[in-house]
């Protein structure tokens, strides 16, 4: 589990592009919690790379580290190239922590989260690519919510940061359900908007 998160239920996340691309986790006053931080070793392939070039993003391969306020490597989140493949989280060790499998069906996308052995745990509700998505479990409780941030407000914001977002959390979810909801976080930019 991060650390930071462990009392907190309210976080922000943004993206930065450019050289590098990373997902920052901020605390309502702005400090950093955690980093989602592209592995560039294993993301610049060449099967990727005509992916990207042709505009077919969504079959690129992903893979990044998720990191603590101190940058120290917690987590790894995946996802092999190809169309039918999953998003994992996974400990240092490669072993499968989380499932996420996104239902690519157009008029309706869906995305379940399973734990390490299956098990549906939660799933995404809402417009997906509108302003708020709840995630809701098996009970349809709403666990989170993701709303997307505004407009830049500079034009240096603009051409530097991707998507922004507010994410709450439950206070009532258990610390291992969170680390896959504080994932999920990134990988909805991911699925959704990204165009790296």
């Amino acid at each position: 589990m991060l650390k930071a998160f462990k009392e907190l239920n309210e976080f922000y996340i943004q993206q930065s592009v450019g050289f590098s691309n990373t997902y920052t986790y901020y605390s309502n006053q702005k400090k950093v919690l955690a980093m989602a931080k592209v592995n560039k070793n294993v993301s610049k392939t060449i099967m990727n790379r005509i992916f990207q070039m042709i505009g077919l993003h969504s079959f690129s391969s992903h893979h990044y580290y998720l990191c603590d306020d101190k940058e120290t490597l917690v987590y790894k989140l995946e996802r092999e190239t190809g169309f039918s493949k999953k998003f994992q989280l996974k400990a240092l060790d490669g072993n499968v922590l989380f499932t996420y499998d996104d239902k690519m069906n157009m008029s309706h996308p869906q995305v379940i989260i399973e734990d390490s052995v299956g098990g549906k745990i939660a799933s995404l509700k809402g417009d997906m690519f509108g302003d708020r998505v709840d995630i809701i479990d098996i009970d349809d409780k709403v666990q989170m919510t993701i709303t997307k941030k505004g407009f830049p407000s500079s034009m240096k914001e603009l051409f530097t940061t991707g998507g922004g977002y507010t994410v709450s959390i439950n206070r009532h979810v258990s610390d291992e359900w969170k680390i896959a909801f504080i994932a999920f976080a990134t990988i909805y930019d991911l699925l959704f908007f990204s165009k790296k």
